[in-house]
This record gives structure tokens, sequence and C-alpha cells, in this order.
């Protein structure tokens, strides 16, 4: 990942931002799922190009938010018009490609062949160059690399990825650095729970974090410390969850967390039969990874770096077959990061700790089908009697290598 991305993915003011040379390249391409950093970039990129009272003249738009094949095509031969067609009033001008939905690798629009022609067209221009004193600039929410376009425009100038993590696991870590830097731009510090409590209602969206840090800056006036209170008075929650979210919580035992990823998941109506499936093949997996540590076929180890250390060995090909028969994948292939994780998550649980989760969930799943108790109160209950306890860590027992189930 190269460092203007990265710092786009924490939420920081990326390099482009303060580097004029690289921002006035003739061609330049702003992308990806964070919305505010790549319209930030193309502001920046315009006000270079083409001061603001000079853009009636020297600025043409064409809107590239489009839903068939044939809209994107005629978006496409407008910037081939545009690019051809000098200044209206001499000078620098702009062509710029707002929101070009079809460059992505999926989607109805660049699956024609019209548009296919069309982009290899616009390809060709920017290798061969447009003319004196215009530039293209192209936004995107995404781009394929493979495409003969980004290719010869990441050759011809300036390429920026701008994205925001969708791995569950990452979105609080980053959205933590998005929330300081947000409140740090509008001068604010951050009181005991404020970050955390503006994490989990906006989580990774640099736009809506920023919206709901200016409304805070409104609300405190000369106040200058946003507190939780603060947050919950006047912050909206927005942040989406999966039904993974909420296997995550319960296996870092988590209740308060798992209640409030719950309630976020009836609200966006997932199905609470979905919910119990996804936690009942997390306690299924945790029983596996449980028996393969007490029988030391997964062996855990710290680097020196400090990071864990994954390895199988010595597993019955029998008993791999089974394994791989549950987890969905032989687990000898499945990647290292996944099998630590999930082998440190069912360390928390002894085998009668699983088993007897297993039952309640089993139980839980029966009120859900048979009774017309509310679902919300089921799963709340369920959560309760899993994480109401929290045992001590459970390490593999060594002794347990190759004894007989």
């Amino acid at each position: 990942m190269n460092r203007d991305r990265m710092e786009a993915r924490e939420g920081r003011a990326p390099k482009v931002m303060a580097t004029a040379k690289k921002s006035a390249a003739v061609v330049s391409m702003f992308y990806g799922n964070d919305s505010y950093w790549v319209t930030a970039s193309a502001k920046e990129y315009l006000s270079q190009r083409v001061p603001e009272d000079r853009q009636v003249f020297g600025l043409d738009t064409i809107d590239g938010l489009v839903e068939s094949s044939s809209a994107a095509s005629l978006a496409i031969r407008k910037c081939l018009e545009a690019l051809d067609t000098p200044s209206f009033m001499g000078g620098d001008k702009v062509v710029w490609l707002k929101n070009a939905s079809f460059l992505g690798a999926s989607g109805r629009a660049t699956r024609g062949e019209e548009v296919k022609a069309c982009l290899e067209r616009l390809a060709q221009l920017v290798k061969k160059g447009v003319m004196p004193g215009v530039s293209f600039l192209i936004t995107a929410p995404d781009v394929d690399k493979r495409s003969a376009f980004y290719k010869a425009c990441e050759k011809a100038g300036d390429t920026r990825e701008f994205a925001v993590t969708e791995k569950s696991y990452q979105i609080d870590q980053q959205a933590i650095s998005i929330v300081q830097s947000a409140l740090k731009d509008a001068g604010l510090t951050a009181g005991a729970g404020a970050v955390e409590a503006l994490v989990e209602r906006e989580g990774c969206d640099t736009q809506q974090v920023r919206n709901e840090v200016e409304k805070l800056r409104n609300y405190l006036g000369d106040r200058k410390e946003v507190t939780r209170d603060d947050v919950e008075a006047v912050v909206c929650s927005v942040r989406g969850s999966q039904a993974w979210d909420l296997a995550d919580a319960v296996a870092d035992r988590k209740l308060g967390k798992a209640l409030q990823v719950l309630n976020r998941l009836l609200y966006q109506k997932t199905s609470p039969l979905y919910i119990m499936a996804i936690l009942e093949g997390r306690f299924r997996e945790f029983l596996v990874y449980r028996e393969a540590l007490d029988r030391g076929w997964l062996r855990m180890s710290t680097g020196a770096s400090g990071r864990t250390n994954v390895s199988w060995e010595g597993i019955p090909e029998a008993d791999a077959a089974m394994v791989a028969e549950i987890l969905g994948k032989d687990p000898r292939g499945l990647p290292a990061f996944i099998t630590g994780l999930r082998a440190q998550q069912a360390m928390v649980f002894s085998k009668p700790a699983i088993l007897k989760i297993q039952k309640r969930l089993m139980e839980s799943h029966r009120l859900l089908l048979t009774t017309s108790t509310e679902p919300q109160w089921i799963l709340e209950m369920l959560l309760i009697r899993i994480l109401g306890r929290r045992p001590a860590v459970n390490p593999p027992k060594p002794g347990l290598a190759g004894r007989s189930r």
C-alpha cells in the first residue's frame, strides 16, 4: 500500500493535499470508497489548475454517475469531445469526469462492448497526451486496476486511492484515527469516552464523522472539550453492522458491545435466524480449534517481533478431513491470521463451556422457531447468559496431545 492510500485509510490528509507539483498533474485520478478525501483532493486539484473565478469557462464537468451502458458510453464520448476542445476564453481548462461509477470491475455499465470501445479510445487519448492547456481529472468510487484505461492514467499522471476498510475487525481501529483527525482539525479535544462514542455511532465514514464533529463544534460554543454526554446528545448513529461483528464481540466477551451490535442489527432488519446461524457457526469453529489446541494439533507461539505464529502439526488425515468439513476448507490451508485469531478466541472458552454455550444456542434457536416471544428478548437473554461471567483464559492442556476421544 502506498503512503497516500495508507494515510487516507488512517483519516489523515494525504500528502497530495500539500504537494502542488504532484497535484497539478495533467491527468489525475482520485478514487476509492472514502468519498470525503476523493472530493477534497478533487477540489484541491481544481484550485491549482483553474481558480474558482475562472471555472465558469475553464471547467467542463461530465457526470459519470450512470446506471446503464448507453449512459456510460455517452459520458465517455462527452469526455473525448471536451478533451479535444480548447477553453472557451483561452487559458487553462479542466475536464472533470465526476463520480465515474462505470470504471469499477463490476456493474452493468461496464459490460457493454460500446463502453469497452469508448474506454479504449479514451485510454489511447491519455497515452497520446491531451492538448496543451487542457487537464483531465477523474473521480470514481472504484476502479478496475487491470483495465487499459487505469494503466494509461497511472503511467501518464497521478492516480490516488482513498480507501476505508471494509473488514469488521479493522473498522474500530481505523475509525479512531478518523475521529481524532476530525476533532483536531475542528480545534476540539476529546474527554473520556468521547472518541469511543463517536466511533460507535459513525464508524469509518470520514464525511459523516466530519459532519458530526462540525455539529459538535457549533453545539459546544466556546467550550473546546467534547464529552461522551455531548456525543450522546447531538450525534446521530448511522453506523451499520454485520452479523460477524456480533460474533466477534461475543468471542471477545464484551457483553455491552454485543448488546449494542445486536440492537443495531435488529434495527437494520437483519433476520434473527441469520444472527443465530452466525453465532452457531462461530462456536462450531471454536469447538474445532479448542480440540485442536488441546490435542496438540494446533500450536501457537510468539515470535521475536511479538507476532503470534500458528502451525498445524501431526493431525491425522481422518481428523483433518472432519475438520475441513466443519470449517469448509482444510485447516492447514487457511490464512495464518484467521487461524491465529480463531485460536486465540477459542482459548478464552474451555471445551465444557463451548458445549454448554452450544446447548443454549440450540435452545434459543428453538424458541425463535416455536414461540411468539419477541426475538430481541430471546437474543438479548442469550447474550447475557453466555457473557454474564468472564472466566479465566483456558490455555491448551499439553497432556491431552494424542489422547483418543
